[in-house]
């Protein structure tokens, strides 16, 4: 009967085989020393694919005078994710959502649990949109059931602002938002 250590070496030596091949110059580093390179290399792996909460990339921008931290949402995840699931929005933060191209665009509500303003932008910063999204009744409806929050014309931006926003901003249709456009060309490029 074999120990659970010596269990445990023979299937990670078959583990690593199935990587690393018989004749492998990998082979010429002695057994332990080889064990612990590869624990270490997948634990390694293992950690870096993780769930662990990574701080958001965040740009400075200002909106009618006032600065605003915004999350950028540039990549697919990101900006389905959006600010579902957080319990709450800071006055002065945000997130700022980059397309690779100007087009329609419809946004909802899904498990979200405080109004958010959306502002649409045009690929020059303009607003061509603005909307007070509120809570929907069921924020864990599917996308079919909630209300969509559309453009109507082709955007390329879009922020995501704490609800009441808006009215404290007096922003309005055709005013320009200065946006970091070639940090965010470069992060949807990557």
């Amino acid at each position: 009967m074999i120990s659970h250590r010596q269990s445990i070496h023979r299937r990670l030596n078959h583990f690593m085989h199935q990587f690393t091949g018989p004749r492998s110059k990998v082979h010429r580093v002695p057994s332990r020393a080889r064990r612990w390179l590869f624990v270490t290399a997948v634990v390694s792996a293992l950690t870096a694919c993780s769930d662990s909460p990574t701080k958001p990339d965040t740009e400075l921008v200002n909106i009618k005078g006032r600065t605003f931290r915004l999350e950028l949402a540039v990549k697919h995840a990101a900006r389905i994710q959006g600010l579902s699931d957080r319990k709450t929005i800071a006055a002065d933060s945000g997130m700022l959502f980059a397309f690779e191209r100007a087009e329609p665009r419809e946004f909802v509500m899904r498990r979200c649990v405080f109004p958010i303003d959306l502002v649409f932008l045009d690929a020059n910063g303009y607003v061509i949109r603005m909307h007070r999204m509120q809570v929907e009744p069921d924020p864990h409806a599917p996308n079919h059931k909630l209300r969509r929050y559309g453009s109507g014309d082709p955007t390329q931006f879009a922020i995501e602002l704490r609800g009441g926003m808006l009215d404290e901003l007096d922003l309005e249709l055709a005013d320009q938002i200065e946006l970091p456009t070639l940090k965010l060309q470069r992060l949807l490029r990557e």
